[in-house]
């Protein structure tokens, strides 16, 4: 504390302390995917074979987590130290796994390079972005000096810098090995060329599909052995990766009581004077709302559209208080805390009546550009007809919006469009709306038809507003109760070994059983219950198969009581595990046979007769190998391979074997093709570089990485502590 309170009496402190923090920040970032396996709990992991000593891993995690607090000046949350956690784990994945190729390769930073990025012409950008002044958004070499002064002087400068460098030297290496990768990533001239023809070579083919739903699936009902015969014969199909466990759980959410409710509200009013007295408006909301992001600024009226404060706050003066309003767990209070005219961000207010175009040009069914004249003319006279009555006077606005307009968005609003801003209307209308004066009103011709408007305002008016947000708070007595009776459930649930789990939620009213998708050791947690890591771990370090947990898990927002009713190995599915899929399968291949049976002719024509049902001849035209797309069918890969391999060996009109694809059944004939020109060597070229870039991308540094992961023994054992 004391080297912090002397840098605070500098100038610079503020400077330093805000950028270093910055740089740490930045440094939080790039979270990659996971995998697990078992191991020590002296460990966080393996990668690529080393161990890596859980202490080390928790040094770093720790590390982040104060710098964090500090830039913050509060706690880190929950989800704070999951993503400080996730980093850390990534960021040695990188040191160990990238680090090894530096290594190998012998890449290195120099002092030279170093300085280059921070002091040479072409600094690094992320030097600028650091030492960018947020005032003129520019680079400040002013900054950076005072910065570097500190180095020497106080640890907090020397530990900032060795961030920077550590992030420099990171960046730059990974840099380094990209180009190496990518410069031995090149499409040879022969490649190219190949790859060239086969885009210019198109297809045409006639085609006829028959979809699957042609079959019924009680005629190709498939029996228990046909579905293991295909099991056995495609276990490849059905391999997990990875464990994984499935729940089902009910949950009992703490929902605040009536008197939470008026105990909340009270203290919220309470506020409500103290919020009217202070002059410190910004600094008040801060520090006395739950909302995450502070709400305190300029808005327009449009900002607060649908809510009943709205014409309160833009027809208040600075200084009054309006609240607290209770919107589901929450109560708000506002300050006008300033006023501001903003013509740049004007709202407009108007009424309209739509004589729409569709409507005329259905009576005439325009052929040609004389025909939609005569309709847009029969349009405008119905609209010069509605604009007179409205200026007689001899009937009103809103009873002839009732009767003639075709905007149904306005036509229960008595035509109106409020407090709408600039790019929100065509603009014919929107220049009506903005430019006349109020009360104007006339015809205004748009795409949709003719508009009868009356401008009715106009508002430039901005009004800064503070908003306190307070949770309704759940109190203990509550909580207790709602706990009181999760476990009650629990107790009931868990008896007979867990089998009686089904026969409880059957009695809870009111609060159905769920089921979780399956999921994987480090997984954040289930499906729709945030923060729910602690059940994952249940699920695969303590609980049984069948197994209900006694004690509710508490979460933030609800009490949970789960049962784990399904454990996946790793390595082939089980039968039972993947059976409806298997089924799926089996029958499309039985209804392959029953299509074959019906399939028969020498020609597409006789085959779509002698089949009958409605089935048609298609044409596909212009099918490119390169595209994984087939017009008028879809993407077919069975197919597209098929059409190819006709065409490569001249089998032109002849009819297909049949085709069992993903959606349907097919059979075509090649009709015609056409390899256009041959590439000129100038094509040939350019085509080599597109082909050469795209392998360059496979060379970036986290493709890479994603590269070195997949090949690597990494084992992440970090489940056995959070």
């Amino acid at each position: 504390m004391g080297i912090m309170n002397s840098l605070r009496e500098r100038g610079s402190t503020l400077i330093l302390v805000s950028i270093g923090l910055a740089i740490v920040s930045f440094l939080v970032m790039d979270v990659y995917n996971q995998n697990y396996g078992a191991g020590s709990k002296q460990y966080a992991g393996k990668i690529a074979g080393k161990k890596i000593p859980y202490s080390e891993y928790e040094m770093r995690v720790n590390e982040q987590i104060k710098n964090i607090e500090q830039r913050s000046g509060k706690p880190a949350d929950p989800s704070t130290q999951e993503y400080i956690r996730d980093n850390v784990w990534n960021s040695l994945l990188e040191d160990k796994l990238l680090g090894e190729q530096y290594k190998s390769l012998g890449l290195a930073i120099s002092s030279k390079e170093m300085t280059e990025a921070v002091r040479g012409p072409e600094r690094d950008p992320f030097v600028i972005q650091t030492f960018t002044n947020q005032e003129t958004n520019a680079f400040d070499e002013k900054m950076l000096n005072d910065y570097l002064a500190q180095r020497g002087k106080n640890k907090e400068a020397d530990y900032f810098w060795a961030k920077m460098e550590e992030y420099l030297e990171s960046s730059k290496l990974r840099n380094k090995l990209a180009s190496l990768v990518k410069a031995g990533l090149n499409a040879s001239y022969e490649a190219a060329k190949y790859d060239a023809i086969n885009r210019n070579r198109k297809v045409n083919i006639k085609f006829i599909s028959f979809p699957y739903v042609f079959v019924a699936d009680s005629l190709v009902k498939p029996n228990k052995q046909e579905m293991l015969a295909y099991y056995n014969e495609n276990k490849q199909k059905f391999i997990q990766n990875e464990e994984e466990r499935t729940i089902e759980y009910v949950a009992f959410m703490k929902k605040p009581s009536k008197e939470d409710t008026a105990a909340t509200k009270k203290e919220v009013e309470k506020l409500v004077k103290e919020f009217k007295e202070t002059t410190a408006d910004s600094s008040f909301v801060k520090m006395n709302t739950d909302a995450a992001t502070p709400e305190y600024g300029f808005k327009n009226k449009n900002d607060f559209k649908g809510l009943e404060v709205a014409d309160k706050l833009f027809s208040a003066q600075v200084g009054e208080v309006f609240g607290p309003y209770q919107n589901g767990g929450t109560f708000k209070i506002y300050k006008v805390c300033g006023i501001k005219d903003d013509t740049s961000s004007v709202l407009m207010s108007v009424r309209h009546i739509l004589v729409g175009f569709d409507n005329y040009y259905k009576k005439v069914m325009p052929k040609n550009s004389a025909d939609s004249t005569k309709a847009k003319n029969m349009a405008r006279a119905k609209a010069d007809s509605i604009l007179a009555v409205l200026r007689s006077k001899k009937a009103t606005f809103e009873e002839l919006v009732m009767k003639h307009s075709d905007d149904p968005g306005s036509k229960n609003t008595g035509g109106k469009y409020e407090d709408f801003p600039k790019g929100q209307m065509v603009k014919p209308f929107e220049n009506f709306a903005l430019k006349k004066p109020i009360g104007s009103m006339d015809k205004v011709e748009t795409t949709y038809g003719w508009h009868i408007m009356e401008v009715l305002g106009r508002s430039t008016k901005q009004v800064k507003i503070g908003v306190i947000e307070k949770n309704i708070q759940v109190s203990d007595a509550t909580n207790n109760m709602i706990f009181q009776e999760a476990s009650t459930f629990a107790q009931k649930a868990s008896e007979n070994k867990g089998k009686n789990f089904d026969k409880a939620c059957e009695e809870l009213k009111g609060n159905a059983k769920r089921k979780s998708n399956p999921f994987k050791i480090m997984e954040k947690g289930i499906s729709a219950v945030p923060n729910s890591r602690e059940i994952v771990r249940w699920a695969f370090l303590n609980a049984k198969l069948g197994e209900v947990r006694l004690e509710p898990f508490a979460l933030e927002d609800r009490f949970i009581v789960a049962k784990l009713t399904k454990v996946i190995e790793k390595g082939v599915k089980p039968f039972e595990e993947v059976e409806d899929l298997v089924k799926t399968e089996v029958i499309k291949k039985k209804k392959l046979e029953v299509f074959k049976q019906k399939i028969k002719g020498n020609t597409l024509d006789e085959i779509a007769k002698n089949y009958g049902n409605g089935v048609i001849v298609n044409t596909a035209n212009d099918v490119i190998f390169a595209s994984t797309y087939i017009p008028n069918v879809g993407q077919e890969p069975e197919m597209l391979g098929a059409i190819f391999a006709m065409a490569n060996k001249g089998q032109i009109q002849k009819v297909s074997p049949v085709i069992q694809g993903a959606n349907a059944v097919y059979v075509f004939t090649v009709e015609s093709v056409n390899n256009g020109e041959p590439p000129v060597d100038a094509t040939i070229k350019n085509n080599q570089v597109t082909l050469s870039n795209a392998l360059r991308f496979k060379g970036d540094a986290g493709q890479i990485l994603e590269a070195l992961k997949k090949k690597a023994d990494i084992q992440d054992m970090r489940y056995n502590y959070f």
